[in-house]
């Protein structure tokens, strides 16, 4: 699967043109993952411009939704777009979308058609191309919104291959069942049923009477598991945080609240509360063909302890998350969060002991003067005292040298992981790429 490379300036002006939601670029780039798209963040109603004219308010919503983060995790995400999908294709006509084409043409007078697919100057009235041009269109938008997770990407190419596979003389009635069908078949089949048998068969096979069941964040799939399980035996969740989504405490609330016994640490307490573990259960962004698993930033330090304590590490995921891209390591595909969401729980501590800092600043310099007869060297620990005290969402004009990375997710290699917990049943991470081939 090709990914383009945002530090060549030739592909970088090439996503630029393609995008219908203009982005900035970040004010801060981090140097060594200049190759992955760095953007500033937008908000839910920038997106509702003139540049988004022809595209269904449903999209319209479920992109803004995607990109101040109502809608988070990769199966959520997922499920969010084939609904909004599903009522965009209701509306779809083939006059409107021939009239969202010519719009798309005059607000980008400047593109080249030929390197857009849904800004091709052919008017022929083809209901496929039409119908496949209107999906890129939605496509694009969600992209220029938040990076498509891997199970969307699976999705969409699916849907594309189902338009292909249509007859040249369907009607816009027909077409618009077909893909209605074949887009509520897929969400039940590939979603919503897997989650459920998931779940069924993870309460059964893998938690235990008496278990200490590790997690890190809030997995939707996790969850469900843990809460199945809670009807049959008794067991502890030992629950981590991973900044800075900070969802696990919603997680903790939801499980304590059905009987289930919570402990609740941060990510740096692995190590201390991983000796009373039994086995370690995490959710997953993606499996890839090499049996590595794509998840929330963490999850990778966490399997390498437990590792080394020698528990089990269990991954539960649907198939539709398998994908066939190899990576070796978390660089060179990951996707970069807002930095300020770093500093976001920060800010109310730092802005609150500014007070303090100005205090201990003041008896810093006071007795550096008198050690040092007035001279101003304390003066300069002082301001750099009273800098780091103040750092939050104005960091970037605190600090010129300073870059601050949000990185959404890590790399668990083959070798820490024991079993994948899927719809088909308990696989060995080595035995993806067979069910990728069938």
């Amino acid at each position: 699967e090709h990914r383009p490379q945002f530090d060549n300036p030739g592909t970088k002006a090439k996503q630029r043109k393609g995008q219908i939601v203009k982005r900035v670029e970040a004010e801060r780039v981090v140097p060594f993952l200049s190759h992955l798209p760095q953007y500033a963040p937008h908000a839910g109603d920038v997106l509702l411009g003139q540049h988004t004219q022809g595209i269904h308010r449903a999209i319209l919503e479920v992109g803004a939704q995607f990109a101040t983060g109502s809608i988070r995790g990769a199966s959520a995400r997922t499920a969010a777009l084939i609904e909004a999908f599903c009522t965009a294709v209701q509306s779809f006509s083939l006059q409107s979308a021939m009239k969202a084409t010519r719009k798309a043409l005059k607000v980008n007078a400047e593109t080249d058609a030929h390197e857009l697919g849904f800004l091709d100057l052919s008017t022929t009235q083809d209901v496929r191309r039409e119908l496949d041009r209107t999906v890129k269109r939605w496509v694009q938008f969600v992209i220029d919104c938040r990076a498509m997770a891997i199970p969307m990407g699976n999705f969409v190419r699916s849907l594309r291959a189902h338009i292909s596979t249509l007859a040249a003389d369907i009607t816009e009635e027909g077409a618009r069942d077909s893909m209605l069908s074949f887009m509520r078949t897929f969400l039940h089949a590939k979603l919503l049923a897997p989650q459920r048998i998931i779940s069924q068969l993870g309460a059964k096979s893998v938690i235990k009477q008496g278990d200490v069941i590790m997690t890190i964040g809030r997995s939707s799939i996790v969850e469900n598991i843990l809460l199945a399980a809670a009807a049959l035996c008794e067991f502890r969740v030992l629950l981590l945080e991973s900044r800075p989504l900070k969802d696990a405490l919603n997680s903790a609330r939801a499980l304590s609240s059905a009987g289930i016994r919570v402990e609740y640490g941060l990510l740096s307490s692995a190590s201390f509360l991983l000796p009373e573990a039994t086995k370690l259960l995490v959710g997953a962004h993606a499996v890839l063909s090499n049996g590595a698993v794509l998840s929330r930033i963490g999850t990778g330090a966490v399997a390498a302890l437990a590792s080394l304590q020698r528990l089990p590490v269990i991954v539960a995921c649907e198939t539709v998350k398998f994908c066939e891209r190899v990576q070796l390591d978390s660089l060179c595909f990951n996707e970069l969060g807002d930095p300020d969401r770093v500093l976001a729980g920060d800010q109310v501590g730092l802005h609150g002991s500014e007070q303090n800092a100005s205090d201990l600043t003041g008896k810093e310099q006071t007795s550096a003067s008198k050690k040092k007869g007035g001279s101003d060297g304390g003066g300069a620990a002082s301001k750099s005292v009273a800098e780091s005290a103040t750092l939050g969402r104005d960091w970037r004009s605190v600090s010129t040298n300073l870059n601050i990375l949000n990185l959404s997710y890590d790399l668990t290699p083959i070798e820490l992981i024991d079993a994948v917990l899927t719809e088909v049943g308990i696989i060995p991470p080595s035995s993806v790429p067979v069910l990728l081939t069938e």
